[in-house]
């Protein structure tokens, strides 16, 4: 009996899931969470090319960036797992091409857009320059924003409809949500990030880095509670997935477990969703 445990465990957890997360598509997984949230707060229909075109993009581009541009660190990779996760992100990168077929031309040129922006991320305009990440201070407000950008304005793009404030605001709310839940991975990764580079833990240390994500997460709530009217009945649920975040953030260290950022923390837009369905479902 005990052998068939540890058989389903190296089967499960030690193959399996370390495959799903080294992958990236546990974060494919996150940015279509938010995708689904924006599409329930402004009651848009949320069509299959979108979301299979912003999941198969994501894992793409994140594999590109962690296993083709720089050394592996934190996941470290080789042999039949790094052909895995190869061959996973060609096939995500044929999907996406078939997926442009079923978009609107609206759509292909913000995710062009936003695609020239990840891909001075990693390479330089010049030789005598650099990419973004290693830009003083913009690594962490880049991701920021081609995040927000994904979850509001692809779909935004998608259903062609005229912007307003109340787009903008929701922007800036995933703005706000993204570089909370970014600062668990900036802290991780401060013993691997060229210091030059200055993210924000290097610029002003673990405890100051937690300061920005309590701010930017209370600007989530604070930005909800004005949008809905000061209403605080409508932002219970929000008020509840930001004091999660408040709590990940507070137990953030720099030196780790193995999947609490990579895992835990990217899994808190799951959580997000599934309270936002809830709020949907009970008409709040």
């Amino acid at each position: 009996m005990l052998s068939l445990v540890k058989f389903f465990y190296q089967i499960l957890f030690q193959k399996f899931f370390s495959f799903y997360v080294q992958s990236s598509l546990h974060v494919g997984l996150a940015i279509v969470c938010l995708l689904t949230i924006t599409h329930l707060e402004f009651d848009w229909f949320l069509t299959l090319p979108l979301v299979v075109f912003v999941f198969c993009s994501t894992v793409l581009t994140y594999n590109f960036i962690r296993y083709a541009t720089v050394a592996p660190s934190y996941f470290f990779v080789k042999g039949k797992r790094q052909k895995s996760i190869r061959t996973l992100s060609y096939l995500c990168g044929m999907v996406c091409v078939l997926c442009c077929f079923y978009l609107p031309l609206s759509f292909l040129w913000v995710a062009f857009g936003l695609g020239v922006i990840s891909f001075l991320y990693v390479f330089p305009i010049s030789i005598r320059s650099r990419g973004f990440r290693n830009v003083k201070h913009i690594k962490t407000l880049m991701v920021a924003t081609v995040w927000a950008s994904v979850s509001v304005v692809l779909p935004w793009a998608t259903n062609e409809v005229p912007w307003t404030s109340h787009h903008l605001i929701f922007w800036c709310q995933m703005f706000c949500w993204t570089l909370a839940t970014l600062i668990p991975f900036e802290i991780r990764d401060m013993q691997w990030d060229d210091p030059s580079i200055r993210t924000l833990p290097q610029s002003i240390g673990i405890a100051g880095a937690k300061v920005v994500g309590y701010f930017a997460i209370g600007g989530v709530f604070v930005l909800e509670l004005w949008h809905s009217m000061w209403e605080w009945k409508t932002v219970l649920g929000t008020a509840v997935v930001c004091l999660v975040v408040v709590g990940m953030l507070w137990n953030t260290k720099a030196k780790q477990t193995t999947y609490f950022a990579a895992f835990w923390v990217e899994s808190l837009p799951v959580v997000w969703l599934l309270v936002k369905t809830i709020e949907k479902g009970l008409g709040i």
